[in-house]
Protein backbone atom coordinates (compact mmCIF):
# COMPACT_ATOMS: atom_id res chain seq x y z
CA UNK A 1 0.00 0.00 0.00
CA UNK A 2 1.19 3.56 -0.75
CA UNK A 3 1.45 5.56 2.46
CA UNK A 4 2.63 9.10 3.19
CA UNK A 5 3.93 9.83 6.68
CA UNK A 6 4.45 13.36 7.96
CA UNK A 7 7.05 14.15 10.59
CA UNK A 8 9.46 11.30 9.82
CA UNK A 9 12.36 13.15 11.45
CA UNK A 10 10.46 13.19 14.74
CA UNK A 11 10.47 10.61 17.53
CA UNK A 12 7.32 8.68 16.54
CA UNK A 13 7.44 9.35 12.80
CA UNK A 14 11.01 8.06 12.44
CA UNK A 15 10.23 4.77 14.19
CA UNK A 16 6.97 4.39 12.28
CA UNK A 17 8.70 4.91 8.92
CA UNK A 18 11.33 2.30 9.79
CA UNK A 19 8.59 -0.15 10.80
CA UNK A 20 6.15 0.43 7.92
CA UNK A 21 8.64 0.53 5.04
CA UNK A 22 9.13 -3.22 5.38
CA UNK A 23 5.61 -3.90 4.09
CA UNK A 24 4.48 -0.69 2.36
CA UNK A 25 5.63 1.92 -0.13
CA UNK A 26 6.40 4.91 2.09
CA UNK A 27 6.65 8.56 1.13
CA UNK A 28 8.39 10.58 3.82
CA UNK A 29 7.16 14.15 4.28
CA UNK A 30 9.44 16.48 6.22
CA UNK A 31 10.11 20.16 6.72
CA UNK A 32 13.27 19.98 4.61
CA UNK A 33 11.58 18.08 1.78
CA UNK A 34 12.43 14.57 0.58
CA UNK A 35 12.67 12.69 -2.72
CA UNK A 36 11.81 15.70 -4.81
CA UNK A 37 8.88 16.82 -2.65
CA UNK A 38 8.69 20.47 -1.62
CA UNK A 39 9.25 21.44 2.01
CA UNK A 40 6.38 20.56 4.36
CA UNK A 41 6.33 23.36 6.94
CA UNK A 42 3.45 23.08 9.41
CA UNK A 43 3.90 26.72 10.35
CA UNK A 44 2.97 27.74 6.79
CA UNK A 45 -0.32 25.94 6.10
CA UNK A 46 -0.88 27.98 2.93
CA UNK A 47 2.08 26.21 1.29
CA UNK A 48 1.16 22.68 2.36
CA UNK A 49 -1.25 22.21 -0.54
CA UNK A 50 1.72 22.46 -2.92
CA UNK A 51 3.33 19.44 -1.28
CA UNK A 52 0.12 17.48 -0.94
CA UNK A 53 -0.80 17.81 -4.61
CA UNK A 54 2.37 15.88 -5.54
CA UNK A 55 1.31 12.85 -3.50
CA UNK A 56 -0.12 9.71 -5.05
CA UNK A 57 -0.97 7.64 -1.99
CA UNK A 58 -3.77 5.58 -0.45
CA UNK A 59 -3.28 6.71 3.15
CA UNK A 60 -1.63 9.63 4.92
CA UNK A 61 -0.43 9.25 8.52
CA UNK A 62 -0.07 12.63 10.21
CA UNK A 63 2.46 12.45 13.06
CA UNK A 64 4.03 15.89 12.66
CA UNK A 65 3.25 18.50 15.32
CA UNK A 66 4.70 20.90 17.82
CA UNK A 67 4.57 18.35 20.61
CA UNK A 68 6.66 19.85 23.38
CA UNK A 69 4.31 21.41 25.91
CA UNK A 70 6.76 24.12 26.94
CA UNK A 71 7.18 25.17 23.32
CA UNK A 72 3.40 25.32 22.86
CA UNK A 73 3.01 27.42 26.01
CA UNK A 74 5.80 29.79 24.97
CA UNK A 75 4.32 30.34 21.50
CA UNK A 76 0.62 29.40 21.46
CA UNK A 77 0.02 31.11 18.11
CA UNK A 78 2.61 28.96 16.36
CA UNK A 79 1.28 25.86 18.12
CA UNK A 80 -2.25 26.62 16.87
CA UNK A 81 -1.06 27.16 13.30
CA UNK A 82 1.09 24.02 13.20
CA UNK A 83 -1.18 21.67 15.13
CA UNK A 84 -4.63 22.87 14.09
CA UNK A 85 -4.53 24.92 10.87
CA UNK A 86 -2.08 22.57 9.15
CA UNK A 87 -4.20 19.58 10.17
CA UNK A 88 -7.26 21.26 8.66
CA UNK A 89 -5.44 21.57 5.32
CA UNK A 90 -4.42 17.90 5.39
CA UNK A 91 -7.91 16.73 6.36
CA UNK A 92 -9.59 18.77 3.63
CA UNK A 93 -7.11 17.48 1.03
CA UNK A 94 -7.71 13.90 2.19
CA UNK A 95 -11.47 14.38 1.93
CA UNK A 96 -11.26 15.82 -1.57
CA UNK A 97 -8.99 12.99 -2.77
CA UNK A 98 -10.85 10.20 -0.95
CA UNK A 99 -7.68 9.30 0.98
CA UNK A 100 -7.72 7.81 4.46
CA UNK A 101 -6.18 9.94 7.19
CA UNK A 102 -4.62 8.45 10.33
CA UNK A 103 -4.03 11.19 12.89
CA UNK A 104 -1.86 10.85 16.00
CA UNK A 105 -3.34 12.67 18.96
CA UNK A 106 -3.05 12.60 22.75
CA UNK A 107 -4.94 10.92 25.57
CA UNK A 108 -4.48 14.20 27.41
CA UNK A 109 -6.72 16.25 25.11
CA UNK A 110 -8.85 17.38 28.07
CA UNK A 111 -5.91 18.63 30.12
CA UNK A 112 -5.55 22.34 30.77
CA UNK A 113 -2.62 23.30 28.54
CA UNK A 114 -2.02 24.72 25.07
CA UNK A 115 -0.81 21.44 23.55
CA UNK A 116 -3.97 19.63 24.69
CA UNK A 117 -6.13 22.46 23.34
CA UNK A 118 -4.52 22.23 19.90
CA UNK A 119 -4.90 18.44 19.72
CA UNK A 120 -8.55 18.67 20.76
CA UNK A 121 -9.23 21.34 18.13
CA UNK A 122 -7.36 19.33 15.49
CA UNK A 123 -9.53 16.28 16.20
CA UNK A 124 -12.63 18.43 15.83
CA UNK A 125 -11.34 19.90 12.57
CA UNK A 126 -10.81 16.42 11.13
CA UNK A 127 -14.32 15.36 12.14
CA UNK A 128 -15.80 18.53 10.62
CA UNK A 129 -13.91 17.95 7.35
CA UNK A 130 -15.72 14.68 6.68
CA UNK A 131 -12.47 12.91 5.77
CA UNK A 132 -12.19 9.14 6.25
CA UNK A 133 -10.10 9.04 9.38
CA UNK A 134 -8.85 7.21 12.43
CA UNK A 135 -7.53 9.15 15.42
CA UNK A 136 -4.94 7.29 17.51
CA UNK A 137 -4.43 8.74 20.98
CA UNK A 138 -1.17 8.14 22.82
CA UNK A 139 0.04 8.66 26.39
CA UNK A 140 3.62 9.13 27.63
CA UNK A 141 5.46 7.13 24.95
CA UNK A 142 8.60 5.01 25.38
CA UNK A 143 10.71 2.93 23.00
CA UNK A 144 13.61 3.14 20.58
CA UNK A 145 13.53 5.55 17.65
CA UNK A 146 16.25 6.47 15.14
CA UNK A 147 15.25 10.12 15.53
CA UNK A 148 17.60 12.68 17.07
CA UNK A 149 14.61 14.42 18.67
CA UNK A 150 13.82 11.79 21.29
CA UNK A 151 11.83 13.14 24.27
CA UNK A 152 13.66 13.78 27.53
CA UNK A 153 12.59 10.53 29.30
CA UNK A 154 14.11 8.48 26.49
CA UNK A 155 17.26 10.60 26.48
CA UNK A 156 17.65 9.96 30.22
CA UNK A 157 17.25 6.21 29.74
CA UNK A 158 19.81 6.23 26.92
CA UNK A 159 22.27 8.20 29.04
CA UNK A 160 21.85 5.86 32.03
CA UNK A 161 22.39 2.86 29.74
CA UNK A 162 25.80 4.20 28.75
CA UNK A 163 26.70 5.66 32.16
CA UNK A 164 25.07 3.41 34.81
CA UNK A 165 24.37 5.12 38.11
CA UNK A 166 24.43 8.64 36.69
CA UNK A 167 20.66 9.27 36.88
CA UNK A 168 17.98 8.54 39.48
CA UNK A 169 14.42 7.66 38.45
CA UNK A 170 11.21 8.57 40.26
CA UNK A 171 9.30 5.75 41.98
CA UNK A 172 6.35 7.79 43.28
CA UNK A 173 4.44 9.02 40.22
CA UNK A 174 2.34 6.23 38.68
CA UNK A 175 1.14 6.59 35.08
CA UNK A 176 0.00 4.47 32.14
CA UNK A 177 2.56 4.79 29.33
CA UNK A 178 2.41 3.94 25.65
CA UNK A 179 4.91 1.60 24.00
CA UNK A 180 6.26 2.90 20.69
CA UNK A 181 6.37 -0.66 19.37
CA UNK A 182 2.69 -1.05 20.20
CA UNK A 183 1.93 2.20 18.37
CA UNK A 184 3.50 0.74 15.23
CA UNK A 185 1.49 -2.48 15.58
CA UNK A 186 -1.76 -0.57 16.07
CA UNK A 187 -1.15 1.66 13.05
CA UNK A 188 -0.27 -1.38 10.94
CA UNK A 189 -3.53 -3.05 12.04
CA UNK A 190 -5.44 0.15 11.25
CA UNK A 191 -3.92 0.36 7.77
CA UNK A 192 -4.86 -3.26 7.02
CA UNK A 193 -8.39 -2.94 8.40
CA UNK A 194 -10.87 -2.05 5.65
CA UNK A 195 -13.28 -0.73 8.30
CA UNK A 196 -11.05 0.66 11.06
CA UNK A 197 -12.50 2.35 14.15
CA UNK A 198 -12.63 6.12 14.25
CA UNK A 199 -10.79 6.33 17.58
CA UNK A 200 -8.11 4.09 19.13
CA UNK A 201 -6.42 4.62 22.50
CA UNK A 202 -3.00 2.99 22.88
CA UNK A 203 -2.08 2.75 26.55
CA UNK A 204 -0.83 0.11 28.96
CA UNK A 205 -3.37 -1.64 31.14
CA UNK A 206 -1.41 -1.20 34.36
CA UNK A 207 0.18 1.94 35.76
CA UNK A 208 3.92 2.03 36.30
CA UNK A 209 6.68 4.44 37.33
CA UNK A 210 9.84 5.73 35.68
CA UNK A 211 11.84 3.64 38.14
CA UNK A 212 10.01 0.46 37.10
CA UNK A 213 10.47 1.23 33.40
CA UNK A 214 14.16 1.92 33.90
CA UNK A 215 14.59 -1.24 35.99
CA UNK A 216 12.97 -3.34 33.27
CA UNK A 217 14.66 -1.76 30.27
CA UNK A 218 18.14 -0.76 31.34
CA UNK A 219 19.69 -4.21 31.93
CA UNK A 220 18.82 -5.13 28.33
CA UNK A 221 20.00 -1.80 26.94
CA UNK A 222 23.23 -1.77 28.93
CA UNK A 223 24.07 -5.24 27.61
CA UNK A 224 23.18 -4.13 24.07
CA UNK A 225 25.60 -1.22 24.37
CA UNK A 226 28.34 -3.61 25.53
CA UNK A 227 27.61 -6.17 22.83
CA UNK A 228 27.59 -3.57 20.06
CA UNK A 229 30.51 -1.61 21.59
CA UNK A 230 28.46 1.54 21.14
CA UNK A 231 29.84 4.95 21.99
CA UNK A 232 27.34 7.30 23.57
CA UNK A 233 25.87 9.82 21.15
CA UNK A 234 22.46 11.21 22.21
CA UNK A 235 19.73 9.89 19.93
CA UNK A 236 22.18 7.92 17.77
CA UNK A 237 21.22 4.25 17.48
CA UNK A 238 22.10 1.41 15.08
CA UNK A 239 20.10 1.46 11.86
CA UNK A 240 18.57 -1.96 12.48
CA UNK A 241 16.82 -0.91 15.68
CA UNK A 242 14.41 -3.83 15.46
CA UNK A 243 17.17 -6.21 16.58
CA UNK A 244 18.03 -4.31 19.74
CA UNK A 245 16.65 -5.94 22.90
CA UNK A 246 14.50 -3.02 24.00
CA UNK A 247 11.88 -4.86 26.07
CA UNK A 248 8.66 -3.25 24.84
CA UNK A 249 7.04 -6.54 25.77
CA UNK A 250 7.74 -5.89 29.46
CA UNK A 251 5.13 -3.17 29.42
CA UNK A 252 1.55 -4.39 29.68
CA UNK A 253 -0.34 -5.20 26.52
CA UNK A 254 -1.93 -2.12 24.95
CA UNK A 255 -5.65 -1.48 24.77
CA UNK A 256 -5.98 -1.71 21.01
CA UNK A 257 -9.57 -0.56 20.99
CA UNK A 258 -10.58 -3.07 18.30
Amino acid sequence: MRIAITGTTGYIGARLQHYMQRTHEITSITRRGDKGLPSFDLCQPSTLQQTLQHLDVDIIIHTAAIARRQQCTANPEAAYVANVEATKVIAEWARQRGIRLIFLSSLGIHEDNIYADTKRLAEQAIEDSGAMNTTIRLAYTFGFSPSFSNPKPMQRLEHEAHFPGSISFDDSWHFQPTSLEHVCHVIQATVRNSKPPQEVNVVTIEATTMFEIASACLPHQIQACKDLKMKYVPGCLPVNIGELPWPDYILSLPLYGF
